[in-house]
Order: structure tokens, then C-alpha cells, then sequence
């Protein structure tokens, strides 16, 4: 089914939010040389850059800016969270990892470190180690929607379904409005085959968000088990309006026609399937020609590319 959308990594700094470095955590000036405190300071400075670099989309520079600061004073915690926030923007999630456990040896108390480990550990589909550190965030940090909302979908990766609906509903209850939260719960339901619940959550989704292209396709996917196959077309025609190029969406909407015996409908999006995706034109080949549209609906969880 199509992928839950994830939160993105914090950047620990923020940007545009509080100081780089406070007076609290600087080391005493009796303690420190002034060599120490002039690399201190450099250092400082060029996490600054790398933050306005950041803060204007220049991710490549920025990583530059916080590597330059990280060579002049490798105990800059903030250098080390934000190198790993921008790998992370570049989908260098590796590199993120390594960036982010070193903050985090730095900065073992802070949520936002931890999430990020957790976000990153997500991404690199290692739920369970994602897991353990979403649950120290929000440790330290009760009301953090973010971890909750990841914290959810790394219970569902690991089919850990009562637990994911619970946490996901924690979400929602932080920010009811949230269309994130709501497709995750709805995703968790439909992974456990509880389509009624998957379709109410989806339904509020599209309310708060009614273009949101990925919740219509899967409310179209939930009442095709349903089968709800008017209700399917209906809600797919809208999702494949909203993804064109989406094979997926369009594969289902032809599954749909096919229940409601549209055959010339059926074999028009076939023929939009087979541009797309010859292996999904395939499968609704043999959909109609071996009676066989209730395995298909049921057992085709792949909703997008």
C-alpha cells in the first residue's frame, strides 16, 4: 500500500530559533584556553552559515559549513545534529545516522536528538531500533507530536497494530487537525484489515485536506475490500484525476469497473495501466478473463510505485 508519510527530521538549532550555543552550556572561560575558545567560536560561526544555507534550501553547502565546523571543534553538538538534518534532506541517511549518534553522545538529554535518531532509523527501515529512541523523546519530551507520529508507524512496520493505533491516536489528540496522523492511522487500520475504521479515518483526512491524492487512493483500495465498488470508483476516478501517473490508482479504478461490469471502462484503463506498468495491465488481464477481481482486491496491498 502506499508508503505513511513520515515526519522530517528537526534541525536541532531550529534555524531561525533560539542561539546556537547558550551561555549555560559554554564551558568557563577559566577552564578554557583561548585557543579553544577562538576554534569554539569559528566553529560557531560557521554553524551559522550553515544554518542560513540551510534555512535558503543550499543543503550541499550547508553540510560543508557544518563539516568545516565540526574539523574546528568536533565537541559542537549543534554542527553534529545539523550535519545530520541536512543528509537527511538529501536522503543520505547513512551519513545522517553517524551524524546524529554523535549528537546524541553530546547531547543525550535532548528530544530532538533522539527523534531524529528515530526518524532516521525509520527511514533506513530499522523500526525497531527506531522504536527505542521515539520512545525516549517521548520521555523527555510528553507532548512531542512528531515521535508519536513516527512512533506510530514504526509499530505498524513491525505489525505491532494495537500499539500503533494507540500511539497514532496520541497524535491525533496533540493535533487533531493533523492530516499526517490521520492517514497513519488510517494506514495501521488498513494493515490489520480493519478497512470500516481505515475508511472513517480516511474520510477525515479528506476532509481536513481534500486533495490529498494518497488518502483518496487508499479510501479507494479500502472499499474495494469493502466491496463498496460505486463508492471505489468514485473515490478513485477523484485519486487518479489527482495522480495521473500513478499506476496504482489507475489499476484499482479498472478493478472497480470490472465489479461493476464497465467492461469498456475496464479496458480503457487497462490500456493507461499498460503505458504505465505492463505488470499491473497484466495482472487485470487475467482479472478478467479468470475471474479472479476478489483475490486481486484483496491481496494487492502496492498502491504506489
Amino acid at each position: 500500500m502506499l508508503p505513511s508519510p513520515k515526519c522530517a527530521p528537526v534541525l536541532i538549532t531550529l534555524i531561525f530559533g533560539v542561539g546556537l550555543i547558550s551561555t549555560s552550556v559554554r564551558v568557563s572561560a577559566l577552564t578554557t584556553s583561548p585557543q579553544e575558545s577562538s576554534n569554539r567560536q569559528t566553529a560557531n560561526q560557521e554553524v551559522a552559515k550553515g544554518n542560513v544555507l540551510a534555512g535558503n534550501g543550499k543543503w550541499t553547502e550547508a553540510i560543508q559549513a557544518y563539516r568545516l565546523a565540526i574539523e574546528i571543534d568536533d565537541s559542537a553538538p549543534n554542527a553534529h545534529a545539523n550535519l545530520g538534518h541536512a543528509y537527511s534532506e538529501l536522503g543520505r541517511f547513512e551519513e545522517a545516522l553517524l551524524s546524529f549518534l554523535r549528537a546524541a553522545s553530546l547531547q543525550p538529554q535532548s528530544a530532538t536528538v533522539k527523534y531524529n535518531l528515530g526518524n532516521v532509523y525509520l527511514r533506513l527501515n530499522r523500526p525497531q531500533e527506531s522504536t527505542e529512541f521515539l520512545k525516549q523523546a517521548i520521555e523527555l519530551r510528553p507532548d512531542y507530536f512528531e515521535a508519536y507520529n513516527d512512533l506510530g508507524n514504526a509499530y505498524a512496520e513491525v505489525k505491532l497494530y494495537v500499539q500503533a493505533i494507540s500511539t497514532l491516536k496520541q497524535a491525533i489528540r496533540l493535533q487533531p487537525n493533523s492530516t499526517l496522523a490521520h492517514y497513519n492511522l488510517a494506514s495501521a487500520y488498513y494493515d490489520c484489515a480493519a478497512f470500516d475504521e481505515a475508511a472513517e479515518s480516511l474520510k477525515t483526512t479528506i476532509t481536513y485536506d481534500p486533495n490529498n491524492a494518497e488518502a483518496h487512493a487508499l479510501l479507494g483500495l479500502v472499499y474495494l475490500n469493502l466491496q463498496q465498488f460505486r463508492l471505489a470508483e468514485d473515490v478513485l476516478k477523484h485519486a487518479v484525476e489527482l495522480l495521473p501517473n500513478n499506476p496504482h490508482a489507475q489499476y484499482h479504478l479498472g478493478i472497480a469497473y470490472l465489479a461493476l461490469k464497465k467492461k469498456d471502462l475496464f479496458w480503457k484503463q487497462y490500456a493507461a495501466v499498460k503505458s504505465l506498468a505492463p505488470d499491473l495491465a497484466s495482472k487485470m488481464y487475467s482479472a478478467f478473463y479468470n475471474d479472479r477481481l476478489l483475490i486481486l482486491a484483496r491481496t494487492d496491498n502496492q498502491s504506489s510505485p
